[in-house]
């Protein structure tokens, strides 16, 4: 569990913003910081690819376990479009009734 201070420390050290961060910026971020950082570029060292690898991997676990998966527009804001609920047992969502979209469910 990364908690909110390292991941802030390992986005500034990038050049991230932490609050709106994406996989598409901490990907394109990393590609270019390994380029210079890498010990066989000029200007790298083991020391600084250690520490860039070590933010990408806080950074992508932060993004795991904060950021929730992006929903089309009308899944079920309960069940997050899968029509179920809960893990043992798995239950029919009762918002969408197992459809998984709030609006099929009102249309039957």
């Amino acid at each position: 569990m990364i908690n909110h201070k390292d991941a802030r420390t390992a986005a500034d050290w990038m050049g991230l913003n932490l609050d709106t961060l994406t996989y598409a910026q901490l990907s394109t971020a990393y590609r270019a910081q390994a380029k210079l950082c890498h010990p066989d570029a000029p200007t790298g060292s083991v020391e600084a690819w250690r520490t860039l690898k070590r933010a990408h991997d806080r950074l992508g676990a932060f993004l795991r376990q904060t950021k929730t998966p992006l929903r089309a527009p009308g899944d079920c804001k309960r069940c997050g479009g899968t029509g179920r609920v809960g893990t043992k047992p798995v239950r029919w969502c009762p918002a969408c009734r197992g459809a998984g979209v709030v609006n099929a469910a009102k249309a039957r």
